[in-house]
């Protein structure tokens, strides 16, 4: 479980995109896998610029994951929800 203090005052942040050698799988500045993943309050963020491609803010591929009162911002491909239940409440994505 992660807990922050809310949108844009708890802030985790990466660059990493597909123009500079990453995957997309690998470009993600927050992955989960665990099962039962929950989190709030927190804002996720890839800061690459849009002429990188794809850019992915988080990956997601925890079963029963949850995230509430999050912000997931990139420029393309921003949530990458790879497989699994996953449920988003009062999100911005």
């Amino acid at each position: 479980m992660m807990i922050g203090e809310g949108i844009n005052q708890t802030v985790i942040t990466g660059n990493h995109s597909v123009a500079d050698g990453w995957t997309t799988f690998n470009s993600s500045t927050f992955a989960v896998m665990g099962e039962g993943f929950v989190t709030m309050n927190i804002t996720f963020r890839n800061t690459a610029i849009p002429i990188k491609y794809q850019a992915v803010a988080v990956l997601n591929g925890a079963d029963l994951s949850t995230f509430y009162g999050c912000s997931i911002e990139g420029c393309q491909d921003t949530l990458y929800a790879i497989t699994m239940r996953q449920f988003y409440r009062d999100c911005d994505i």
